[in-house]
């Protein structure tokens, strides 16, 4: 199995103005992306077998992107009002990749998963202007990405049985 997700989530509030009796605002951008995959081989032979899984799954990993991105700028707030500036991301990847065999004489398999998620989650507030100070100022940037994956194999023979599991995992980003 071989899975790549690209996502570019962005929300923007530029160049406006808040006035009157507004007590709160948000502007938020949510990104929440998921990838499972399964990859399996079963092998018999009554003299050898050999068999292999593979699974490969990334998620903006290399010059391919993976964003959330939330921008607030050049805003006049003349209420008091309450401000949370967000972005957020939920990225998951779930693998199992798994092989097995068995013969007479001689068994050989393996498997491997190569998993990466590489993500940007940007929060950003510049030019803002707030006259009156009655409300608070949160700005967030929250990147929760997980991995979870298996890979194993299961080998027999009447002679030699050889396997052999991989797992390779990478979370990064901005």
């Amino acid at each position: 199995a071989n899975n790549f997700m690209i996502s570019d989530t962005s929300a923007e509030l530029s160049g406006g103005s808040l006035s009157g009796t507004a007590t709160s605002l948000t502007v938020r951008a949510t990104c929440t992306s998921a990838i499972n995959a399964l990859s399996g081989a079963v092998s018999a032979g009554g003299t050898g077998a050999v068999g292999g899984a593979l699974s490969v799954n990334s998620m903006g990993e290399g010059t391919d992107n993976f964003r959330v991105r939330t921008r607030f700028a050049n805003t006049s707030l003349s209420a008091p009002v309450a401000v949370t500036v967000e972005s957020s991301l939920s990225g998951a990847i779930q693998s199992i990749a798994a092989s097995g065999s068995g013969a007479g004489t001689a068994a050989v398999n393996g498997s491997v998963t190569v998993n990466a998620i590489e993500a940007d989650v940007l929060t950003e507030v510049t030019g803002l202007n707030q006259q009156n100070n009655g409300g608070a100022m949160q700005v967030r940037a929250d990147n929760d990405a997980d991995i979870a994956s298996l890979a194993g194999t299961i080998s027999g023979a009447g002679t030699a049985a050889v396997g052999a599991a991989v797992s390779v995992n990478k979370i990064g980003g901005h």
